[in-house]
């Protein structure tokens, strides 16, 4: 990760309350259940309005605030926080025993959506740690914004998002900028993935059904190179809600990134709440005519005026892009172990991709066919149905059975 030597101090503003700005339009979706590529324009379902999560005016502040969060990113001294974590006892007692590599950093903030900008919270530099039967935890080193001391060390055990392509753990789409089939890629490079939607409420399917494993609803979007990462190249991110119950149930709800689908997460210490209205956006740096295996990662809380970011993170394996991911999983915790679904309340996701030189609410690729569509299934049992794509670039993912997952 290069990032320039300068230390950029930042005064916090108060968090702006937007919850009411953001309203989230009841609606049902109906939609037919298929396992296969569906690579055909549907009609336009004329009845059904958009629901706007944000509007075009607070797309446009939300937009205002990344390019805040990394023009900041772009003056913050990475030699020094990694200095401070290398140097740090807390740090080199809790990975002393372990093989431990550096993966990235990411910084929270204070976000302003009267003035659209941002303030800088804290950095936090992430280290994997392996021993010799391979990936153990994430460690992460917290240090305030001024980069004059660590305030936190913590670790966690990262999920795996994206863990397969299968409609066992995936519903959703893959966007394109051209024509695709089930044997060949697009040829159009899709350079940045953005999704905006209200986490929905989750909770136990039946009783027990969260106690030998965590039951889980993952809701990102991101970029791949091949479809369903089956090469395992992914940038992608968004939110994880995971129940746990022994046998009283608890749920962690967090922002997450994650870069190849063999690669475990990183998790950002904001808050995540079901209600919340989530903007997530993944961009190759390709688009404004930087490096193609540079990325940056948005997400932002538009309810608590809280979010997390990465900015010119290196992931040299996948150079070019072609479909944008708008997904709903159930995410591999000890893999290949996967979570199962929990039960959730319908979410509605809407999705840009960007190719040909601009954004494009998913509706214009989708109606020219440059899609594929899953829906989760496991073992004949439908388990999260896929709705159409509408005129407002949007569709709705419904739980249906946590059957068999």
């Amino acid at each position: 990760m290069i990032i320039k030597n300068k230390i950029m101090t930042s005064t916090h503003n108060k968090k702006k309350d937007i919850t009411t700005a953001f309203v989230l339009m009841s609606l049902m979706v109906v939609s037919a259940f298929t396992m296969n590529y569906n690579y055909q324009a549907h009609a336009v379902e004329q009845d059904i309005v958009a629901p706007n999560l944000l509007t075009e005016e607070q797309l446009k502040c939300a937009d205002r605030i990344t390019e805040s969060m990394n023009s900041q990113s772009k003056d913050i001294d990475g030699d020094r926080a990694l200095s401070l974590t290398q140097d740090n006892p807390t740090f080199n007692s809790k990975t002393v025993y372990f093989d431990r590599s550096f993966h990235s950093i990411h910084f929270t903030w204070d976000l302003d959506y009267e003035n659209c900008t941002a303030s800088l919270n804290d950095i936090n530099v992430g280290y994997v740690l392996n021993d010799a039967d391979g990936y153990v935890k994430n460690v992460v080193v917290t240090m305030d914004e001024n980069l004059s001391r660590v305030t936190d060390v913590s670790e966690h055990i990262g999920g795996q998002y994206g863990y397969t392509d299968s409609s066992g753990n995936w519903a959703g789409y893959e966007i394109g900028g051209s024509s695709f089939t089930s044997s060949t890629n697009p040829t159009k490079k899709v350079y940045e993935a953005q999704t905006s939607y209200t986490v929905p409420s989750v909770s136990q399917p039946s009783t027990g059904d969260c106690n030998t494993k965590p039951c889980n609803l993952a809701i990102w979007t991101g970029l791949v190179d091949t479809k369903g990462a089956t090469n395992t190249h992914i940038a992608q991110a968004g939110t994880d809600q995971k129940i746990t119950c022994t046998p009283t149930c608890t749920t962690s709800q967090f922002f997450w990134y994650q870069f190849k689908t063999t690669s475990n997460a990183f998790q950002c210490s904001t808050t995540i709440n079901s209600g919340n209205s989530i903007l997530v956006t993944v961009t190759n740096q390709k688009k404004t005519g930087g490096l193609d295996t540079k990325y940056n990662v948005s997400m932002q809380n538009t309810s608590t005026g809280q979010g997390c970011s990465i900015f010119n993170n290196t992931y040299s394996e996948m150079n070019a892009p072609v479909l944008g991911e708008f997904i709903n999983e159930r995410a591999a915790y000890s893999p290949p172990t996967i979570a199962k679904l929990a039960k959730f309340t319908s979410d509605t996701m809407t999705g840009w991709v960007y190719y040909d030189t601009s954004s494009k609410n998913i509706y214009t690729p989708y109606s020219n066919g440059y899609y594929h569509k899953i829906n989760m299934q496991n073992s004949g049992t439908p388990n999260i149905s896929t709705g159409n794509v509408n005129v407002g670039g949007y569709f709705t993912e419904t739980w249906q059975s946590s059957n068999n997952t």
